[in-house]
């Protein structure tokens, strides 16, 4: 499966007379791709950023709702611990 480990927009669209939220791309929350060694690639400097959504659900009788969506930025960075391991980094 492909997608563009970059973060995308998100947007609400209209469909049969309901909202619908629609996130395209969180980016990348734990990966191995690292800025220096992606040459050539147009947007490196983004693959190292991400984005964790904090989507609050509300469900009553009459549907389910979602009643509040934040957006939290994320970096991904890869330190040596006597192995090399990926950790994400929140930057709020």
């Amino acid at each position: 499966g492909g997608h563009p480990h970059v973060v995308e927009p998100s947007e609400v669209v209209k469909q049969n007379g309901q909202k619908k939220f629609i996130i395209y791309s969180m980016g990348n929350f734990i990966s191995n791709q690292r800025i220096e060694t992606m040459d050539g690639v147009e947007n490196k400097k983004w693959t190292e950023r991400g984005v964790l959504m904090d989507v609050t659900v509300e469900k009553s009788k009459k549907g389910t709702i979602i009643k509040d969506v934040q957006a939290h930025p994320s970096w991904v960075s890869r330190l040596a611990k006597g192995t090399y391991s990926p950790e994400g980094y929140p930057l709020y």
